[in-house]
């Protein structure tokens, strides 16, 4: 089964010589999407995923939607985290679906403001805004994990959290795998393009930008309003709109 469909599964699946099942990447109606020629949304790729097992007799998940999840405990040279803290994952591959630092900032300031404490998790490259919004806020209401822990020690964290909130990024599903309260941020990407959370929390939350439900790229790598002297789509979602969802979520 390759669930990639890219150049490289597929050219592995030819050296192989076997019966091959390949996913619906769907490229040509997501291409659709962008370009403004299609107006209904891509099926999800988890549910494309799943159509493969039809052939094998193997019916979807319909309860339990990702089964038990093992993570890895925090080893005990990591920080300690409190029992109640809320896990921001601010990175992205592109631009496009990056939170900006003034958004991160105004919600961990409103969150730091109500005794609410933080966990930032991410990569090497969330290092820099990790230190500067833990700098900005001085009362030790932040703990940066970024490029420090493990995906499975990642997935922990998130796992014990109260809430999580990221863009379009790989912690944005886990957290939905987990059954976590998530807020997913979006930018130059959309839901609509088949790669939203599957399945979240029932009390979990998507913000748009206030620019309609069409991407501007499958990757969040382009914004079409740059193009127009704009700024990009992740800018028009306020902080004011993830402050108030959390609150919501958390009462």
């Amino acid at each position: 089964m390759d669930l990639h469909g890219n150049v490289r599964s597929r050219s592995l699946s030819k050296s192989l010589d076997v019966l091959t099942f390949s996913v619906d990447k769907q490229t040509f109606p997501r291409f659709a999407l962008i370009l403004g020629l299609r107006k209904s949304p891509i099926p999800h790729f988890i549910d494309r995923s799943l159509d493969l097992l039809k052939v094998f007799g193997i019916s979807p998940p319909t309860t339990s939607t990702w089964g038990s999840l093992n993570t890895k405990p925090l080893s005990s040279a990591s920080p300690h985290l409190p029992a109640s803290y809320i896990t921001i994952a601010p990175g992205a591959a592109h631009l496009g679906k990056a939170i900006p630092d003034s958004t991160l900032k105004a919600i961990c300031l409103d969150f730091s403001s109500r005794n609410i404490h933080i966990a930032i998790v991410g990569g090497p490259d969330s290092q820099t805004i990790a230190s500067s919004l833990i700098s900005d806020l001085t009362d030790n209401s932040i703990t940066s994990f970024c490029g420090s822990s493990s995906l499975s020690e990642t997935a922990h964290i998130l796992k014990n959290s109260i809430l999580a909130i990221g863009g379009d990024t790989g912690a944005m599903h886990i957290a939905s795998a987990l059954g976590i309260p998530l807020i997913s941020v979006w930018g130059c990407t959309r839901p609509s393009l088949g790669l939203s959370p599957w399945r979240p929390h029932p009390a979990s939350t998507t913000l748009l930008p206030l620019r309609g439900t069409r991407p501007c790229s499958r990757h969040g790598a382009k914004c079409r309003y740059t193009r127009k002297g704009q700024d990009l789509c992740i800018n028009h979602v306020s902080p004011s709109r993830i402050i108030e969802a959390a609150t919501q979520i958390l009462n």
